[in-house]
């Protein structure tokens, strides 16, 4: 293996790495703080917290995206030596986001202003609330940006491990205020204004670590076909982030409409550790991203097939491992986390588990198609099934199957439309006419499948009577899911291929530690 092929995969570990205990930290701090605030906010209450939080991360979109568009093409760059056109990327994404901020504020206004009626039977006495939080939640989408465009300079320039360290102290922070806000009784206006001053917090520390981590950051005033090629990228990711957001984060608020808040913290409560693994899988595969757009910026496609289909494999192995642990003890989990009734149910807990590894898998051809800037058809893609999967969402959970089983059923039929031509594309940009990592599914599906099954019929007749049996039992069949996954699920040849990924990884440390 090649000595950029060994950079690749240690730089590439270092972003997994600082990822993952960034999503464990939020992980960790999320099942501290959550049964915090369901009990002192009432489940009802809490329910509308993350209605609310939810308008509001979707609204995020409608800045432009010019940092996610700046970020991938500083990773196009990463060759390069050009600082002042580096600086002119910078000078584009400003002056983008300054052209969207309009927008976003007539949209977050009016959102928040109606946000009571898009929450079925509100009540009165907290219509005015939820007003309220949402007008705060808005105010803190203006510094987003602030802290977005150090953030993606650092990850455009392959070093995502510092954005990951800080915010995992801005999480600290943020939680800790949380929970303050929560006892003190300021309700969920406090809890907006919390994440408000941990929005602030972030932006500064970012900035402050990417002044000294890159020595070219600054701002150079962009030319106007800089300016003309930029906005042009920036629109389509502009586009795919809101539609991309509407898929991930459209299930609670369909609920919201068709259900009560208690009801959506049974859901978010039951959905919490599959969120969690669909954040770890994409931190996995985004942590080689940008090497992967470095690779393809160079012209050697070749290379970076076979960097997405060992992506494909960590992808498999992440939805079959801990979708198989969730199908087994997830209802545990709940009921001792949360406490009872609150766990949804086992078939809705199965239905959760398909929607999560659908997106695993969506996601990772999302971010490759990213890297090679050919992102258009994938939006227009994604536009329609996003509103197709909302529509039937929608529908089936109001008319046919009503709340949790019919909304993700509609959600998942719709997102199949996706998961059906994103791996064409990814095909094409790569110039393989059989988009290598989908050719290999075939066996590995079977395996999942099998799993699924096998733990999902277990569920129903084993359950952890409390902490210390849940984690013996877990540990167990956690190990043996692992073996029995990558043994039978990958062949040789891809057992093979991780290995050498693994020792070319512990070689480059050894080598470091000997100088």
């Amino acid at each position: 293996m090649n000595n950029s092929t060994t950079d690749l995969t240690q730089r590439t570990f270092i972003n997994a790495a600082s990822s993952i205990l960034q999503n464990v930290v939020v992980m960790v701090v999320g099942l501290i703080v959550t049964p915090i605030l369901v009990s002192t906010l009432g489940a009802g209450r809490f329910g509308a917290w993350k209605i609310c939080q939810r308008y509001f991360t979707i609204t995020s979109a409608v800045d432009g995206r010019a940092t996610q568009a700046l970020k991938w093409t500083l990773a196009n760059k990463q060759s390069s030596n050009d600082e002042v056109a580096k600086r002119r990327d910078v000078g584009c994404a400003i002056t983008i986001w300054s052209c969207f901020l309009p927008i976003l504020l007539a949209i977050g206004g009016t959102i928040a202003w109606f946000s009571p009626n898009l929450i079925h039977d509100l009540g009165v006495e907290l219509s005015q609330l939820v007003r309220a939080t949402c007008g705060i939640l808005l105010l803190r989408q203006l510094f987003i940006p602030l802290g977005g465009i150090p953030e993606a300079c650092l990850i455009g320039s392959n070093q995502p491990y510092w954005c990951s360290w800080m915010i995992a102290v801005s999480t600290l922070l943020e939680s800790i205020l949380l929970v303050g806000a929560a006892w003190i009784g300021w309700g969920l206006e406090g809890l907006a204004t919390a994440t408000l001053f941990g929005g602030l917090f972030y932006a500064i520390l970012i900035f402050r670590v990417a002044r000294r981590r890159l020595p070219w950051l600054g701002v150079a005033r962009p030319d106007r076909a800089a300016l003309k090629t930029f906005f042009s990228f920036s629109f389509w990711v502009f586009l795919w982030t809101f539609i991309n957001k509407s898929i991930l984060l459209s299930d609670i608020l369909i609920l919201g409409l068709v259900s009560s808040t208690s009801r959506v913290s049974q859901y978010f409560l039951t959905y919490f550790v599959m969120s969690m693994a669909i954040e770890i899988a994409a931190v996995l595969v985004s942590a080689g991203i940008p090497g992967l757009g470095g690779i393809v910026g160079s012209g050697d496609l070749n290379r970076a097939a076979g960097v997405r289909s060992e992506m494909m494999m960590v992808t498999w192995l992440v939805g079959t491992i801990v979708g198989s642990m969730i199908l087994l003890w997830n209802h545990s989990f709940v009921e001792l986390w949360a406490g009872p009734n609150i766990f949804l149910g086992a078939t809705e807990n199965l239905l959760l588990v398909l929607a999560m590894v659908q997106l695993i898998f969506i996601r990772t051809d999302a971010f490759i198609i990213d890297v090679t800037l050919k992102i258009r058809n994938k939006v227009l893609i994604g536009a329609g099934s996003g509103i197709t999967a909302i529509g039937l969402g929608y529908c089936f959970a109001r008319f046919w199957r009503q709340d949790v089983v019919g909304l993700i059923i509609g959600l998942v039929a719709g997102r199949a439309i996706l998961s059906i031509i994103y791996p064409r594309l990814v095909g094409k940009a790569l110039n393989t006419r059989s988009p290598q990592g989908h050719a290999w599914l075939f066996r590995p599906l079977i395996v999942m499948g099998l799993l699924f099954v096998v733990c999902f019929s277990i569920s129903l007749y084993v359950r952890a009577g409390g902490w210390f049996s849940l984690v013996v039992y877990g540990i167990f069949s956690l190990g043996f899911i692992i073996a029995l996954a990558f043994m039978v699920g990958l062949t040789q040849h891809q057992r093979a291929s991780i290995n050498i990924r693994v020792n070319s990884l512990l070689s480059a440390y050894s080598r470091q530690g000997e100088k």
